[in-house]
């Protein structure tokens, strides 16, 4: 037995007999059904039944072992969201997702095939000898062994391999795929999957000793697989003749057809090594394969067919341009070839009762097409019935072909205008999209051909259809429905000579005029309501209307006043083409078709037009956003969870100072995340959560052009939820916020200062000046008065430091240079100093707001005389750079005195608001010297002076 090639058995003709057991399977039963399933009374007993799906709440019940061993053989399968809703599975044979009606059904096939298989195979091992019988054992041991696993945990594994199936969207993926599942569900050397390419079998996925030579498609038992479908499993190649291994080593090995599309083949470098269990698992694999692989080739044929539905609208815009039926037909089959892929197609024309060739394929042979009676053939058939055909074998129809290598064709009526025909040299060669889309083709020449034969019907007014002809060309040049309608109305004025002519469009309830040219006898129209006169019968109806005179016309209701007749014409459903003369009976049935004729090309053209805008404008809105958002904007994809550029916006290149082309193809963060292990580790972050498709908003630092500036990062994926590779990241410069922030929280601080103060310190001498005021008033007390004089002195000192003070957050005015000495001067005259001494450099050059540095020197001044008395000795000199050695270098300048100077332990706090050491001082003045110092961008420093007094230092 070791040494034939099994095939799988016939499936038994009579359907799987299923009893359902619990809520929840009950609820698939008529899915189940209707797949050709027998769905049992639950009543029956276990034994007259193929197999027993549970339900979650039926396993909840603790029954199921009970229910499993009855019958023996019938296998149990739970039908449930999860495989741990059973306390205990040994009862079960296999699992199912709820839901999952087809994975379901495939579990009930699959458990009652392989009870069917393994019966026979038991049979057929009986009546082997003990030897053969105890090889066959050890085989199956060993095979339990390689694996590891029983045949429940083995199908678990599939599942949840194929589950992963549902993500993969390209043919490559989905075979590295099926081979990466198969390792972990079969033990085997070598897997492989090759596909049939032009008569060879190509390996597209594969691991281990594998051959990557393309293998004729009749090779062995690999290339009947292929050919037949059959499921081969080879206990030992070297007793089957046809299995012609393409390695010597190859010695057992499984081989399913992938349906027809190629094989799918695992391998042992050992003989016995795959048992039938082992097959069954590998033609479910292939079978979830087979159905990936075919959404997949449905997806790309949808998204193919869209572009050649797109390409074939553009590509017949050309038709609009022909001027005679040849051009029509040569047009259509230059489309037919180019865009349609045709071989060899023709356009036949009908004159009278022949049927003309007007254009054929250049690559046509000499006797391709002929000119054949309507009554003939396939072509006749189309013209006649007007209906039509696809020809998958010319043997046995009644198509007479012109050429005997044509095997399979497409015939489709042009209207009763003609016939549109593809042909093949081979059978089957088109399907029903090819006849689909060559309907469309020619539901575009029908529509040009119906143009040209009205034109040449005019007869003597062709010099009338030529001029419309000629102002078609404008109506197709126009690139909105507004120019269009313009264009439109007044085309029927200078060409056709309508005096008066407008499109009205349908608005909620009215009609709106969208364009109109008025003769000067008629007024201008306004809009009107939907049930006004012939306007409302056409929109209604579909249909145009010829009053030759509305007096005589009931339906009509003109707006003008004077009489005539009138025109109405359908543009689609949604406007109404209306034209009017000054005189009744002017308009003629060829007047409405000329009409109507112009109606036909703005139709088409503004359909047309609304096609391209809707499609530019799915084309181009997240790209016209994505440029012309006003802040920074980066497209990217993650490579290795890192987000690389795919391209930038204007904003982007500005702010962050690169341009697209070198960004592109570049990790970003390299680019723009500050070199600092927090902001590294916050950019990580965000790329973690991006990966899982989360969308963000977030607070950031980033490098620009300007330095490292504060943003507002908003990063949109592509899809929300799952799993990204591509996204949109948006970067709103907040730094002048922030700034702004800043600056308001420090405004607000001054204004707390301000109220303290003026809460208390402007109210204690403010008390002690009426106290002493009304003291004065009584007893006339010189004293009195003196005191109340020194409390407003004081509250004026006050509020002059207040005004100072509340300079001190602003950034300075105009700097100029300046020499400090002479400021320092100009400050020492305007204090009030009695006999202290001012010692000055001759000179001391610096940069800064003259005005706030005459406020500094003062405040620095009086604080020298308020604490070091009236007789102190101040000096100011540079500070010159430590590293010139001539000295020459001015960094800042010192102001010290030798009073008794400021403990180390108070320096800090004597630069805050309201802080003094003196009984006279308001604690302002050395707040408003910090104020100013930081407005310029300088620092200070409080040390002590080199005659033991206070010294400030400030350095530019």
């Amino acid at each position: 037995m070791s040494n034939e090639t099994d095939q799988p058995t016939t499936p038994d003709p009579e359907p799987c007999r299923v009893r359902l057991l619990g809520s929840e399977p009950t609820e698939a039963a008529e899915s189940l059904a209707s797949r050709g399933f027998t769905v049992v009374d639950g009543s029956r007993p276990a034994g007259d039944v193929d197999c027993l799906v549970v339900g979650a709440d039926a396993a909840r019940e603790d029954d199921t072992t009970s229910t499993a061993s009855t019958g023996g053989t019938v296998p149990v399968i739970l039908y449930a969201a999860s495989p741990n809703v059973a306390n205990d599975r040994a009862g079960f044979a296999g699992y199912a997702r709820a839901g999952d009606v087809e994975a379901l059904c495939d579990q009930i096939r699959w458990h009652v095939g392989r009870r069917d298989r393994d019966f026979e195979s038991d049979e057929a091992e009986t009546a082997e000898t003990a030897e053969t019988a105890e090889t066959v054992a050890d085989d199956r041991t060993t095979a339990h062994d390689r694996t590891g696993t029983t045949a429940d945990d083995r199908l678990g594994t599939l599942h949840r391999g194929t589950v992963s199936l549902i993500e993969v969207e390209t043919e490559a993926e989905l075979f590295e795929r099926t081979v990466d599942i198969a390792s972990h569900l079969l033990d085997f050397d070598s897997c492989y999957i090759a596909v049939a390419e032009d008569g060879l079998l190509v390996k597209r996925a594969g691991v281990g000793d594998v051959t990557d030579e393309a293998l004729p498609i009749d090779h062995g038992i690999v290339g009947q697989t292929y050919q037949t479908g059959t499921t081969y499993l080879v206990r030992d190649t070297a007793a089957e003749p046809r299995a012609d291994p393409v390695r010597p080593t190859h010695r057992s090995g499984v081989a399913v057809a992938l349906g027809g599309e190629g094989v799918f083949v695992v391998i042992a470098d050992e003989p016995n090594a795959f048992t039938g269990r082992d097959r069954d698992l590998a033609e479910l694999l292939v079978r979830y394969a087979e159905g990936t692989l075919a959404r997949i080739r449905s997806a790309a044929a949808i998204a193919e067919r869209r572009d050649l539905v797109e390409s074939l609208h553009e590509g017949t815009a050309a038709l609009a341009a022909v001027q005679t039926t040849s051009d029509a037909a040569e047009v259509a089959v230059e489309l037919a070839e180019r865009i349609l892929s045709f071989d060899t197609c023709y356009v036949g024309v009908r004159e009278g009762d022949t049927v003309v060739p007007y254009a054929v394929s250049s690559g046509a042979p000499p006797d391709a097409v002929r000119s054949m009676d309507v009554s003939e053939g396939l072509a006749g058939e189309t013209i006649r019935t007007g209906e039509s055909r696809l020809l998958e074998r010319v043997e046995g129809s009644n198509a007479t072909p012109s050429h005997p290598a044509y095997r399979s064709g497409i015939s489709v009526p042009l209207g009763e205008y003609g016939v549109f025909q593809a042909v093949s040299e081979e059978e089957g060669a088109f399907d029903a999209d090819d006849l689909e889309l060559a309907e469309l083709l020619a539901g575009h020449v029908t529509e040009t051909f119906s143009r040209l034969r009205a034109e040449a019907d005019l007869g003597d007014q062709r010099e009338r259809v030529a001029r419309l002809h000629a102002h078609t060309v404008q109506l197709v040049r126009c690139h909105d429905v507004a120019a269009l309608y313009e264009e439109s109305v007044e085309t029927a004025r200078a060409v056709l000579g309508f005096d008066t002519a407008y499109v009205l469009v349908v608005e909620g309830d009215r009609f709106v005029p969208a364009a109109q040219a008025t003769h000067p006898d008629h007024a201008p129209v306004d809009s009107l309501p939907l049930d006004h006169g012939v306007a409302s019968e056409t929109y209604r109806t579909g249909e145009s209307f010829l009053v030759r005179n509305f007096e005589a016309d009931d339906r009509a209701e003109p707006t003008q006043s004077v009489s005539g007749g009138g025109i109405s014409v359908p543009l689609g459903d949604d406007a109404v083409f209306q034209a009017v003369s000054r005189d009744a009976d002017t308009f003629d049935e060829f007047d409405l078709e000329l009409a109507e004729l112009l109606a036909s090309h703005v139709t088409a053209t503004r359909e047309r037009l609304r096609a391209e805008t809707e499609l530019r404008e799915e084309r181009d809105r997240l790209g016209a956003l994505f440029e012309n958002v006003p802040d920074a904007a980066v497209s990217y994809e993650l490579v290795d969870d890192e987000p690389y550029v795919r391209a930038v916006n204007p904003a982007f290149e500005r702010v962050f100072g690169f341009d697209e082309a070198e960004l592109v193809g570049e990790n970003l963060d390299e680019y723009i995340v500050p070199p600092d292990d927090e902001t590294e580790r916050n950019a990580a972050a965000l790329n973690t959560r991006l990966k899982r498709g989360e969308s963000i908003r977030t607070e950031c630092r980033r490098r620009t052009t300007d330095g490292v500036r504060a943003f507002i990062l908003q990063v949109v994926p592509l899809e929300l939820g799952r799993e990204n590779v591509a996204g949109f990241a948006i970067y709103t410069d907040i730094t002048a916020r922030r700034e702004r922030e800043r600056e308001l929280r420090r405004q607000n601080e001054r204004l707390e200062e301000f109220a303290n103060i003026v809460s208390h310190d402007l109210r204690n001498p403010l008390s002690i000046a009426s106290g002493y005021l009304e003291l004065a008033a009584e007893s006339g007390d010189p004293e009195a008065f003196e005191r109340v004089a020194e409390s407003l002195d004081r509250m004026d000192r006050l509020v002059e430091d207040l005004l100072s003070l509340a300079r001190k957050g602003q950034v300075v005015g105009e700097t100029t240079a300046l020499d400090l000495a002479t400021v320092a001067k100009q400050a020492w005259a305007g204090v009030e100093t009695a006999d202290a001494t001012l010692d000055l450099p001759e000179s001391l050059p610096a940069d800064g707001d003259e005005s706030r540095l005459l406020a500094l020197f003062e405040n620095l001044f009086r604080n020298a005389v308020e604490h070091g008395g009236t007789d102190v000795t101040v000096r100011v000199e540079a500070l010159e750079s430590a590293d010139d050695a001539e000295g020459d270098t001015v960094t800042g300048v010192a102001v010290s005195d030798d009073g008794p100077g400021i403990e180390p332990d108070e320096r800090t706090a004597v630069l805050a608001a309201g802080e003094t050491t003196s009984d006279d001082g308001i604690g302002y003045g050395l707040a408003i010297v910090k104020g100013i110092v930081e407005a310029h961008g300088w620092s200070l420093a409080v040390t002590e002076g080199h005659d033991g007094g206070a010294r400030f230092e400030v350095r530019f």
